[in-house]
Parts: C-alpha cells; sequence; structure tokens
C-alpha cells in the first residue's frame, strides 16, 4: 500500500513539475504578445 501511494505522490510531483512548466511557457508566451504588440505599435 506504502509503495502504491509513493508511486501516486511521484506522479503528482511529476504533473505538478510539468503544470509549472507549462505556466512558465504560457508567461513566455504573453510576454512575447506584449512585446509584439509593442513593435507593431
Amino acid at each position: 500500500r506504502q509503495g502504491r501511494s509513493s508511486k501516486l505522490l511521484l506522479r503528482q510531483g511529476r504533473s505538478s513539475k510539468l503544470l509549472l512548466r507549462q505556466g512558465r511557457s504560457s508567461k513566455l508566451l504573453l510576454r512575447q504578445g506584449r512585446s509584439s504588440k509593442l513593435s507593431k505599435h
């Protein structure tokens, strides 16, 4: 049982890391969008 729970925790940790990466990439995309708007103006 403990082994299964640990595996679930590891999966959650991986998913959280992926979410963090996605959040960072989204922020970078937002910055690029803002810069593109500034460049257009």
